[in-house]
C-alpha cells in the first residue's frame, strides 16, 4: 500500500445537485416499488455482506428481489438482494422453484438422485 496521499476529487454545484437528484430518485423509487427506505436496503445489504443472496458476488448496487406471487395478493415480501445476472435468472424461471430444481438436475446430474 502506497502512503501517497490523495487528494479528495472537488466536484461543480451542477454535479452535486446530479448527485442529491440521483439520491432522492433511489429512495423514491425503493419507496414506491418495495416499501424500503434507503436504510433498510442498506441493513439488508450489510446481512448479506454487500453480495448477491444466491451466488455471492458482489455488485453495487444490488436488485431487490421480491416474491411476485405475494405481491399478486398485495403483500410486499422482499426476500434479499441479488446481483443483476441472479434475478433475472429467477425471472426468468417465473419464481416457480420447482422449474428451477428441474433446471438444476439438468445441469447437474449428480443432483438427480
Amino acid at each position: 500500500m502506497s502512503d501517497e496521499i490523495r487528494t479528495p476529487k472537488l466536484i461543480t454545484a451542477e454535479e452535486m445537485a446530479g448527485l442529491q437528484a440521483k439520491v432522492t430518485r433511489r429512495a423514491a423509487n425503493l419507496k414506491s416499488r418495495y416499501n424500503l427506505s434507503p436504510e433498510d436496503y442498506d441493513l439488508f445489504a450489510e446481512m448479506q455482506e454487500f453480495c448477491c443472496a444466491i451466488c455471492e458476488r458482489e455488485q453495487d448496487p444490488l436488485c431487490v428481489d421480491h416474491d411476485h406471487k405475494a405481491e399478486e395478493k398485495g403483500v410486499m415480501a422482499v426476500r434479499g438482494l441479488l446481483c443483476t445476472r441472479c434475478n433475472v435468472g429467477i425471472g426468468m424461471f417465473k419464481d416457480d422453484a420447482e422449474i428451477l430444481r428441474k433446471a438444476a438436475e439438468y445441469i447437474d446430474p449428480k443432483i438427480r438422485g
